[in-house]
């Protein structure tokens, strides 16, 4: 069952995107201080004020909530770009165990065979940050331009063949063909088809 996380989000630091970045918002910060107050009265007062800033920087605007789905959708929907905004838009690995690393979390998720899925595409693997490391996708049409294949993928994305290898790639007449793309070192791209052989590509739509 996909669990309905909320992150707060400052929106003055996006970098000239659409999307704004995650940051540690003060009026937030407050209200978990003042957990740690033992007398009540003084405690109460505490959550007053935060819970006072906090409603100030949401009707501002200064101040959104995302949903996980929603911080996923763009994931997925940048995946391949580099983006300078996007690090720090990624999200935290979540698993049962609150404790535990993200690491941990995401070889968790994995053995229990559990994916962040769309008819789309599939978000397979997260790095240690809580990035997008692997997806899959499905291929609707490979064609060959130049010295290069040209990939069109069922949710509109295009990637494009890096190399000037001759490679053969399945033929998708008879259907879509599954495609696995990881992310590599330096903002590099790999894609393997139905587990042929890794092919590297960049993302140009």
């Amino acid at each position: 069952m996909m669990r309905n996380y909320k992150w707060a989000l400052s929106l003055p630091v996006a970098l000239g995107f659409a999307f704004p970045a995650f940051a540690q918002d003060d009026s937030l910060e407050q209200i978990l201080a003042c957990r740690q107050i033992t007398e009540d009265a003084a405690r109460l007062a505490c959550f007053d004020t935060a819970s006072g800033s906090l409603a100030s920087d949401r009707e501002s605007g200064e101040l959104v909530t995302i949903s996980r789905a929603e911080v996923e959708a763009v994931e997925r929907e940048t995946f391949g770009f580099n983006l300078p905004s996007l690090p720090s838009f990624t999200m935290p690995r979540l698993g049962r165990d609150t404790n535990s690393s993200p690491t941990a979390s995401a070889l968790t998720r994995a053995e229990d065979g559990e994916t962040e899925s769309t008819d789309a595409i599939t978000i397979v693997e997260r790095d240690s940050q809580g990035g997008v490391q692997k997806v899959e996708m499905l291929i609707t049409e490979a064609r060959r331009v130049g010295h290069s294949w040209i990939f069109t993928m069922e949710n509109g994305q295009v990637w494009r063949q890096t190399s000037s290898d001759n490679i053969r790639v399945p033929s998708t007449r008879n259907g879509p063909r599954r495609a696995e793309i990881r992310r590599g070192s330096l903002n590099s791209y790999q894609m393997r088809i139905e587990g042929g052989r890794s092919i590297p590509v960049r993302r140009v739509e």
